[in-house]
């Protein structure tokens, strides 16, 4: 099996990564893995990779990073491209094209994007650039190369306010949407749609949700990007952090906030597992599964009450009181929580339950006995304590 995959350094593409070296493991020799990426500060690209992949990649994949075995793949089967999906031509070496030319893949996954909810000119233009415009850029390297499917990573927001039950091939540009995010995904869809059927190319859209750390493999809870519901966590620890004084002893201490947080009472959040949703990926894709989008998501919504509570615990705060309403009195420091993190994630808890239809692909799940891991009470305290062990990536605190 020979794969192309952007975004392996953020947090689907990472754990994508690590699931097909899993799957390959009895024969590592077969599969070649090309990764597009970009190095950061003195750190290469492919540094970069070997970092992530020989730590909580090989807990994952239940490797040990001395193996022979992983070695070998690493010197002859991983392949690193440096790329940036903000340059002409993708800023891909001649060296490097003329190698890309040379290989037929099998598959080649889009899951570089910029993931920024906010609302600014200045963020909808960022997100334009990345999310269409280099996706674009991406599209038209794949029609030079021999590509048998393109696999792009959207979300199951995509269709913006929507609520009740979702067709995974739903595409309605009249909603009202959340962000920009959630229309430029959108918009990609569409683009993805085009170029692959304009080059003959088989096309597959996954649509995961609000995607959390793990909970199939090691180390469970592990996430490398806080933002999301984790955003909203980090908000109010970083709040106790500076009314402490420093992280001594953060989560023993409770610190009381007087905080009326509106969510809607019958509403949830669809949050899933991020290694469910990369083996769900690969599954659809081996198993040529019929269809374009599939929702990559958990059978049911968290409670918006529920999970929020469950954060607060964790973090050992008291006084945060739900309301049905956004208060129109606020204190300080409601004023601060609604025009801040408030104004992203509010849009998020204002609306009815969604049902996001998942029978395209329930069947071969099912057949590889894979189960969605619930967002229970003791699954979502697990991915409080990875994330309280990493500050809710505050890193300059831990």
């Amino acid at each position: 099996m020979i794969v192309a995959i952007t975004g392996v350094t953020g947090f689907i593409g990472r754990n994508l990564l690590c699931e097909l070296i899993k799957r390959h493991s009895a024969d590592l020799a077969q599969l070649q893995i090309f990764l597009f990426g970009r190095g950061q500060g003195e750190v290469s690209f492919r540094d970069r990779v070997l970092r992530t992949l020989l730590t909580e990649g090989a807990e994952y994949c239940d490797i040990s990073p001395d193996s022979p075995m992983l070695k070998a793949f690493i010197d002859k089967g991983l392949h690193c491209i440096e790329f940036d999906l903000s340059k002409k031509g993708l800023g891909i070496s001649r060296e490097d094209l003329l190698t890309l030319r040379t290989v037929r893949f099998d598959f080649v996954f889009h899951s570089a994007a910029s993931t920024d909810l906010r609302t600014s000119a200045a963020i909808q233009h960022q997100i334009e650039k990345t999310n269409i415009q280099g996706t674009e850029l991406l599209l038209a390297l794949v029609k030079e190369l021999k590509v048998d499917e393109f696999c792009y990573v959207s979300t199951a927001y995509a269709n913006g306010k929507t609520y009740g039950r979702i067709d995974p091939d739903y595409v309605n540009f009249e909603h009202e949407f959340r962000n920009p995010y959630e229309f430029a995904k959108l918009k990609a869809e569409t683009v993805v749609e085009a170029a692959c059927k304009a080059g003959g190319i088989r096309c597959r859209i996954f649509r995961p949700s609000s995607v959390c750390g793990r909970l199939m493999e090691k180390p469970l809870g592990a996430i490398n990007k806080f933002d999301v519901f984790y955003g909203w966590g980090a908000f109010f620890l970083a709040l106790k952090l500076k009314h402490l004084g420093g992280a001594d002893k953060v989560f023993d201490v409770s610190v009381p906030f007087n905080a009326r947080i509106f969510s809607h009472p019958r509403g949830g959040l669809n949050i899933v597992p991020v290694d469910y949703v990369v083996k769900a990926m690969y599954h659809i894709c081996t198993e040529h599964v019929a269809g374009t989008r599939f929702h990559l998501v958990s059978p049911k919504e968290s409670q918006h009450r529920f999970y929020l509570d469950r954060m607060i615990a964790a973090l050992n705060i008291t006084g945060i009181k739900h309301v049905d309403y956004v208060p129109t009195d606020k204190n300080d420091l409601e004023n601060f929580y609604y025009r801040t993190v408030g104004k992203i994630f509010t849009p998020y808890v204002d609306g009815e339950p969604i049902l996001f239809d998942t029978s395209n692909y329930d069947h071969v799940m099912k057949k590889a006995g894979i189960v969605c891991p619930p967002i229970d009470q003791k699954n979502f305290d697990l991915l409080m304590d990875f994330a309280k062990k990493q500050f809710f990536g505050m890193t300059a605190a831990a």
